[in-house]
């Protein structure tokens, strides 16, 4: 009864090495874009405000700074660590459903 549950179409147990290299690559390419996009991205900590006076700058800019390349980068981060973490998983689980990676077993 477990042979029958377990039992998949050749060409699909011939395909899990191929989409197992496939992803690898888009997880490696996507670790160098969220390397390269955190390195473009500027330090969180200014705030606006003086230090010694404690005034603030209310400026156009300030009130719309969530349209900023700063914004658009840090949710690019986040999207791009999602994603890298989704395929990670479908990797593993690849891994767990079809170990072998050997064309000759």
């Amino acid at each position: 009864m477990l042979n029958l549950l377990l039992a998949v179409p050749a060409w699909v147990s011939n395909s899990f090495p191929t989409i197992r290299i496939v992803l690898m690559c888009i997880i490696a390419v996507g670790a160098l874009a969220m390397i390269v996009i955190t390195l473009m991205q500027s330090a969180r900590g200014e705030t606006g405000a003086n230090v010694i006076t404690g005034a603030t700058n209310d400026s156009y800019y300030m009130q719309n700074k969530g349209e900023t390349k700063d914004e658009v980068l840090r949710r690019l981060t986040i999207g791009l660590a999602i994603a890298i973490v989704v395929c990670v998983l479908i990797y593993l689980t690849l891994f767990a459903i079809y170990p072998n990676t050997s064309a000759g077993a």
